[in-house]
């Protein structure tokens, strides 16, 4: 996940250039070197890679597909390699039945703002101050015309928080400016956003709008990479290779599944393989994590480690 430069920006329109471009890194998941050799500038937005359309309370809502000439076409493996990484798809959905987005939101705009202020912290920290944050600054238009030192208060908590009330603040104003103060349900416009990139865009369209997106955090990557799911490992090129396992109806809720498999068992320095219900079918599982199985247990761990285990032994 991107950092930050540590000095203090003082400059309002400095410190959204520094919120913008910091967040647009992120998006694309690049590295922190890339922000610090650019200076700030804002790295060139992923190309659009899974096309999608949906259609929401009679309207349709579709997106562009678009892939440069050097991107080689991905297509699903043949034979029993399909079988296997099917079979892993098939029993995360056992596995993780409630698996949904673990950010609080009520409306788009709550979303698109929780999503952005959760860019290096966790989703549990950022749902700890979203309350107060809504409560004084329910729509677009409260928050565009907020001190920008008020939000800060609130945000404080999450850490980077000068950067993100700056971010924020920024969004607002330009969701009122060129979209009616609604958050867009369309892919094209919302990575147009200050400080939206294919990540966010890929949280807010099926979690707000019921549109196919699949996002890629350093979750769904490291667990995707260990499962033998995908080949590659850079956050665009993971997406698509994650995209040919299931119909775009799932992609929304595959991304959930191995967001929570990463958090609850799937660790990045410890798993817990010894407890791990894809163990059958993962390339890694005797080599990589904790092998034996009473102590693998205490390894499972964060919010939903209960229904996890719960879910493990009716399967078993």
């Amino acid at each position: 996940m991107v950092r930050l430069p540590p000095q203090r920006v003082h400059s309002p329109s400095v410190a959204v250039a520094v919120a913008v471009a910091a967040l647009t890194v992120w998006n694309a998941g690049l590295p922190v070197a890339r922000l610090m050799r650019l200076g700030l500038a804002v790295a060139t937005q992923a190309p659009t890679i899974c096309a999608s359309a949906s259609r929401r309370q009679g309207r349709i809502v579709s997106s562009q597909q678009h892939r440069s000439s050097d991107e080689p076409e991905t297509t699903a493996p043949a034979g029993s390699e399909q079988q296997r990484r099917t079979a892993i798809v098939d029993r995360l959905s056992e596995l993780y039945p409630e698996a949904t987005c673990d950010l609080v939101f009520t409306n788009p705009f709550e979303l698109l703002i929780a999503t952005v202020l959760s860019a290096q912290t966790t989703d549990i920290r950022v749902n700890s101050v979203t309350p107060a944050l809504f409560a004084a600054y329910p729509t677009p238009v409260e928050l565009a015309g907020a001190h920008q030192t008020d939000v800060e208060t609130i945000i404080r908590p999450l850490g980077l928080y000068r950067n993100k009330a700056a971010a924020i603040i920024a969004l607002s104003a330009e969701l009122l400016d060129k979209h009616q103060g609604q958050v867009p349900a369309d892919r094209v416009a919302l990575e147009a956003l200050p400080g939206v990139g294919r990540k966010t865009a890929n949280v807010v369209l099926p979690n707000g709008f019921g549109i196919p997106g699949f996002a890629v955090d350093t979750h769904v990557s490291r667990v995707a990479q260990r499962l033998g799911l995908v080949t590659t490992t850079t956050p665009t090129a993971i997406e698509r290779e994650l995209c040919t396992l299931v119909p775009e109806t799932r992609w929304g809720q595959l991304s959930h599944e191995l967001i929570w498999h990463g958090r609850t068992v799937c660790h990045a320095k410890r798993p817990a393989c010894a407890a791990c219900g894809l163990a059958t079918w993962c390339p890694q599982s005797t080599t990589l994590g904790e092998q034996d199985h009473h102590i693998a247990l205490q390894h499972v761990t964060g919010p939903h480690a209960q229904d996890y285990l719960r879910h493990l032994q009716q399967l078993s």
